[in-house]
């Protein structure tokens, strides 16, 4: 099936200009045609798109749909400017994933790549990522399946019976580093019955508190001060 939709040069629109075309698109019946044939496994193509007319398209289908969207780019450069003008739309949800560029002399950016694909994968399983950008390359190399990458996801709720030794011994298996003081993604720490923690994927730390087999408390903390925030957590997940 083979759509073709009118350039459109208008100005940069604003978020409730975009969501007001957003809502227009529910009526043209042509649309509503490609979701039919979606749903029956065939191609579809629309042509002639902008840039936001294709941020106001990926947000229609992803609400329409009922399903995550993945965005496939030529190559990074594009995914990069998709992405932002995707995240300019609809801060949350969308998510970037990028490809290993296999140069030896680049192991920081290969790391922060690493960082960012688990986000990903994690906000996907979550169901918290609705819309991913993704150059053709990334899509070239290996990901873990869903159920196998699922099951290296350390899920931790208040109340939950858990060993403490037996969590540190996992957080090692998972890659994370013992320090004195976690202050980077991907250290963690222990005294007392006290366990703190830097998910990968996450923007701040936890502190995860036991009274003997018992987590009572899950709370983010802060780095500089290492004070626990007010507010706890109902729960953490910690992926590899």
């Amino acid at each position: 099936m083979h759509a073709r939709v009118r350039p459109c040069r208008a100005p940069p629109v604003t978020l409730p200009m975009l969501n007001e075309i957003v809502h227009s698109l529910s009526r043209l019946p042509g649309l509503h045609d490609t979701l039919d044939a979606l749903g029956r496994g065939e191609h579809v193509a629309l042509t002639g798109c902008g840039p936001s007319l294709l941020a106001a398209l990926v947000r229609w289908y992803d609400r329409e749909y009922d399903r995550p969207v993945l965005v496939i780019a030529p190559h990074a450069e594009r995914a990069d400017q998709l992405f932002l003008d995707l995240r300019t739309f609809f801060p949350e949800g969308v998510a970037l994933f990028s490809p290993h560029t296999g140069d030896a002399d680049e192991l920081m950016p290969n790391l922060s790549v690493n960082l960012e694909r688990m986000e990903t994968l994690t906000g996907l399983l979550a169901g918290q990522t609705r819309i991913v950008v993704a150059p053709c390359l990334a899509l070239l190399q290996d990901v873990p399946p869903p159920a196998s990458f699922s099951t290296h996801i350390l899920s931790i709720a208040e109340g939950q019976s858990m060993d403490l030794h037996d969590l540190l011994h996992v957080l090692t298996e998972q890659g994370y580093e013992r320090s004195e003081l976690v202050e980077f993604c991907g250290d963690f720490s222990a005294r007392g019955g006290i366990v703190d923690v830097f998910p990968v994927t996450a923007d701040e730390p936890v502190r995860i508190e036991f009274f003997g087999d018992e987590i009572v408390s899950i709370r983010s903390f802060e780095i500089h001060t290492q004070r626990s925030a007010d507010e706890k957590l109902p729960s953490v997940r910690i992926p590899p």
